[in-house]
């Protein structure tokens, strides 16, 4: 079974990675389609590692106060 902390962490990292990766991306994309539209995909800054993270963070939370 995985630790909150070891999660919080995890997910954190991987969602850095994925915006570094996004921008990257779209870059990339402008500079080989400069007459084309940006796709909304490339636009949408959800970033699910980062809510993954944000949901172990309010149980954490939860958990501290239920312990408190």
């Amino acid at each position: 079974m995985y630790k909150l902390d070891f999660l919080i962490d995890t997910f954190t990292k991987h969602a850095e990675e994925h915006k570094k990766n996004n921008e990257r991306l779209l870059e990339q994309f402008k500079k080989m389609n400069p007459e084309e539209p940006i796709p909304d995909h490339m636009t949408d800054e959800f970033n699910l590692p980062m809510a993954l993270a944000t949901i172990c963070n309010a149980i954490q939370e939860l958990n501290k106060r239920l312990d408190g």
